[in-house]
């Protein structure tokens, strides 16, 4: 147990920054592909792919931060004492 708390510092700290970064990726995203359509009828037709699309590009670029994060995380918890 005490091996489980031992690595959760670090990601709760960083949790916060994260979760930005993705939802302002996506949100610039979103607002960006939205331009391109000129009609509300585009939008709507578009609208799924454009959130597809936007949520693939922020989970992308989430996970170069959540990845290093979660490493640092789970070699913190597996440290012998």
């Amino acid at each position: 147990i005490k091996g489980f708390y031992r690595g959760m510092f670090f990601p709760f700290v960083t949790t916060g920054a994260i979760n930005s970064i993705l939802f302002g990726v996506y949100g610039n995203h979103m607002r960006q592909l939205r331009r391109v359509c000129h009609s509300d009828y585009q939008r709507e037709q578009l609208e799924y792919k454009h959130m597809f699309l936007a949520g693939s590009i922020a989970g992308f670029v989430q996970s170069f931060i959540a990845c290093p994060i979660e490493l640092v995380k789970v070699r913190l918890q597996t440290q012998f004492c």
